[in-house]
């Protein structure tokens, strides 16, 4: 009897294999549709550096391949709270501003807590049954939703959900094909967040050229006023005090002499007073700590207002950079106390750790509101800042009308090791 050999094909035939081959034909057409989505996220979200544009990009991508209701994309903000970027499909149900305008905090919500402290994705089955489930404003309608973090790293910078108005809807499959925009989203994302710190920065680097050129000008036109003003008007009288006529009696001519010799000397306090305040020379010959006493001292003598100056840790050397840091901190809030508080004495403390140094000035003054700063550069804020930040350190004010003014500035140190 002849054996015809099957080698291993099953007999074609029959439901059960009918039906497995449908179904093995709309997997394969799945997966070209998942892989051709994929692709073109890919090419879409890589195309722009605003995160308003790949927030938008992420979302119309995934409603081709999750059929969603309604679906947004919330980031993690600075101060830790997640808000809406992008919103999609909730003017179905109601007013989508107020998904745009949501804002949630993570720590305080039960269900964001877990989901961004254990970067994995989320999925609730029914809200209605759903114990840790908030209604937030605008998503009234939702029944069935999942989150997928955004993770950078180990850091989550946001998420994105969608959501059913049916329950059960979501499968964990829509979950992981979801997650497969996550990395191109993520990546996209990261990128336009460093354009856009670098394109600050740039702002920030014109800004501080521009305010370098100012200041600049108003040292130069100040120098100029003092020059003519006082100088030369000292200088002019002295002039005419050594111009004497022949017939010039001796004691005319030692009258002459003793003005000339007030003048000489007046000129000379003038000029070092110009030269003090540009920069005093014992800031580099003596130190921090002696600037500092010599400059409260004359501060007391020119204001009337005493400073209480507190000092700890300053025996240790201070870089040159630090030093004059601190020192112009220190002279730029005194001189605010002076022009704005309406004081008659303030506290002023610097003190340094093996880590930090530290410039704090308090005074029990006017105050003013913190949301309505006045005019920065009357108080000379932007300035102080900027010269904060290019040491690395870090400026707090804390005041509020009619209740004093807290300036802190924090400047990290170097450790010996480095400053040797």
């Amino acid at each position: 009897m002849e054996h015809t050999p099957s080698f291993g094909l099953a007999p074609l035939g029959g439901a059960a294999s009918i039906e497995a081959l449908r179904q093995a034909l709309a997997a394969e057409r799945r997966a070209r549709q998942i892989a051709e989505v994929l692709h073109a996220s890919h090419l879409a979200l890589s195309r722009s550096l605003d995160p308003d544009v790949v927030t938008a990009t992420l979302l119309e991508h995934m409603a081709q391949l999750v059929p969603y209701d309604s679906a947004c994309v919330m980031l993690l903000e600075g101060d830790e709270v997640l808000r809406v970027r992008a919103a999609r499909g909730y003017e179905r149900f109601g007013n989508p501003d107020l998904v745009a305008a949501l804002s949630l905090k993570p720590a305080e919500d039960p269900l964001l807590q877990p989901l961004i402290a254990r970067r994995r994705s989320f999925l609730v089955l029914d809200t209605a049954r759903a114990v840790n489930w908030r209604v937030h404003p605008g998503m009234e309608h939702v029944r069935n939703w999942f989150a997928v973090p955004l993770v950078a790293g180990e850091q989550v910078i946001g998420l994105f959900c969608a959501d059913k108005s049916v329950p059960a809807f979501f499968t964990p499959e829509h979950v992981n094909t979801a997650e497969l925009l996550a990395i191109p989203a993520t990546i996209a994302l990261q990128n336009a967040r460093l354009f856009a710190q670098v394109k600050a920065g740039q702002a920030r680097m014109q800004a501080l050229s521009d305010r370098l050129v100012a200041v600049q000008e108003a040292e130069r036109a100040h120098l100029a006023r003092e020059l003519h003003d006082e100088i030369g008007q000292m200088l002019t009288a002295l002039s005419l005090a050594l111009t004497v006529g022949p017939r010039a009696s001796p004691e005319a001519l030692r009258e002459r002499m003793a003005q000339a010799q007030r003048q000489v000397n007046q000129l000379t306090a003038q000029v070092r007073a110009l030269s003090l305040n540009l920069r005093p020379a014992m800031l580099d010959d003596l130190g921090l700590l002696p600037a500092l006493f010599w400059f409260t001292r004359r501060y007391t003598d020119q204001t009337g207002i005493q400073v209480q100056l507190q000092h700890a840790g300053l025996d240790r050397p201070i870089p040159p950079m630090l030093a004059s840091t601190a020192y112009r901190v220190l002279q730029e809030a005194l001189t605010n106390v002076a022009r704005h508080a309406g004081v008659s004495h303030a506290r002023a403390q610097v003190w340094a750790t093996a880590e930090m140094l530290a410039v704090q000035v308090v005074d029990e003054g006017r105050g003013f509101a913190a949301d309505q700063l006045p005019d920065s550069d009357s108080l000379g804020l932007a300035g102080m800042a900027e010269r904060v930040r290019l040491v690395g350190g870090t400026l707090t004010v804390e005041t509020a009308p009619d209740a004093g003014t807290r300036i802190l500035v924090e400047l990290p140190l170097p450790d010996s090791g480095e400053a040797a």
